[in-house]
């Protein structure tokens, strides 16, 4: 996956496909605001897109799959993917 920087924070986006309840999508939003590593969170509900910031120094490859579990967790039947053709 690829990672955008600015201001020292590395950025990623995910595609939710089957997102279609906007209280879901607060509370992805919520629950990955208290995740310890990440340190901004953007929720596009309608594009169905999640975007989150860590610092430099956190390990994505640690974070990533804590942050699918959250997400499985809050709303099973949404499917993740890192590029928006497989979403």
């Amino acid at each position: 996956m690829r990672s955008e920087w600015k201001n020292g924070l590395a950025s990623k986006t995910l595609y939710l496909q089957g997102l279609d309840c906007a209280f879901c999508a607060q509370k992805i939003e919520d629950n990955l605001r208290n995740l310890p590593g990440v340190s901004f969170v953007s929720m596009d509900f309608a594009g169905q897109k999640l975007t989150l910031s860590a610092a430099s120094e956190v390990s994505w490859t640690e974070l990533l799959p804590k942050v699918k579990t959250l997400i499985a967790d809050t709303e099973p039947a949404v499917e993740i993917s890192e590029n928006k053709q497989a979403a």
